[in-house]
């Protein structure tokens, strides 16, 4: 699982002052506590994603709670209106206490 807590953003070009939709994946196996290894019979523990921050230049744009229903490796896509460039970070916890940090570049045109 070594790819465990990575994640993907996807900026489209941003026009200034125009909504762009940002796209993420994040690398997390989301199980629910609720499934039997199929080799071992053993129920496989809850490890899932707890919640999300969005922000955008230090200012929050979207915060999510998140609960063992969400899917393997989840896509997530939000909205940002923004005339200058800056740095947004994503920002999420799981189940287990580890915290996951993702930036990406905003350089509207």
């Amino acid at each position: 699982m070594s790819d465990l807590g990575k994640a993907i953003i996807r900026v489209p070009k941003i026009t200034k002052g125009a909504v762009a939709t940002i796209q993420s994946l994040i690398k997390h196996p989301n199980d629910t506590g609720l499934i039997k290894d199929e080799k071992t019979g053993q129920i496989i523990p809850a490890f899932f994603i707890q919640s999300m921050k969005v922000e955008f230049e230090g200012e929050a744009v979207y915060e999510m709670k998140l609960a063992a229903s969400v899917s393997k490796d989840p896509y997530f896509a939000y909205s940002l209106k923004t005339d200058k460039p800056g740095k947004l970070k994503m920002t999420w916890t799981d189940n287990k206490g580890a915290v996951y940090e993702q930036t990406a570049d905003i350089n509207p045109a």
